[in-house]
């Protein structure tokens, strides 16, 4: 993940290859899609309505995978601190990730 503010995100991902897409900040959350219950799954019940929604730095974007996978993303810094960025994925085949960054 690079920049600060909004940049470029990659990973890889076996069986589909690299996956790319762009990001930013958002101030406002889109209902493009939604991954709320996925944040419940990883981090456990209620903690998208207690940690994520309203939360300043979220991040929501789409993935695009040189396999053809399509990947959901959204990641959030509650306390907008290095090292704090984490969030959740899934991808067209069904399947859930926990997102950590490394900031």
């Amino acid at each position: 993940m690079t920049g600060a503010l909004s940049g470029s995100i990659s990973v890889t991902v076996p069986g589909d290859g690299s996956c790319a897409g762009s990001w930013s900040g958002l101030h406002k959350q889109p209902q493009s899609f939604d991954l709320s219950t996925d944040w419940d799954l990883i981090y456990g019940p209620g903690y998208y309505s207690a940690h994520v929604l309203g939360d300043k730095f979220f991040v929501r974007t789409t993935l695009k995978c040189s396999g053809g996978t399509i990947i959901r993303m959204e990641a959030a810094n509650e306390y907008n601190k290095q090292g704090g960025t984490h969030g959740v994925a899934e991808d067209g085949h069904g399947n859930v990730f926990k997102v950590s960054v490394y900031n």
